[in-house]
């Protein structure tokens, strides 16, 4: 997961910008982070979904 974040440019992170602003517009919380350490706290979240899902 690191390495898909690292290795992104800015153009890959200005083609997400469509996606952020719709995400923002209705109050969601987005997480980065380990998958493992946010499975581990499911609690927090009422749903966890990837970038791979949402594309």
């Amino acid at each position: 997961m690191y390495e898909e974040i690292i290795d992104n440019t800015d153009e890959d992170i200005r083609g997400f910008a469509d996606m952020i602003e719709k995400i923002l517009q209705q109050n969601y919380i987005s997480v980065v982070g380990a998958e493992q350490h946010i499975r581990e706290n499911k609690n927090l979240f009422d749903s966890i979904k990837t970038f791979k899902n949402m594309i």
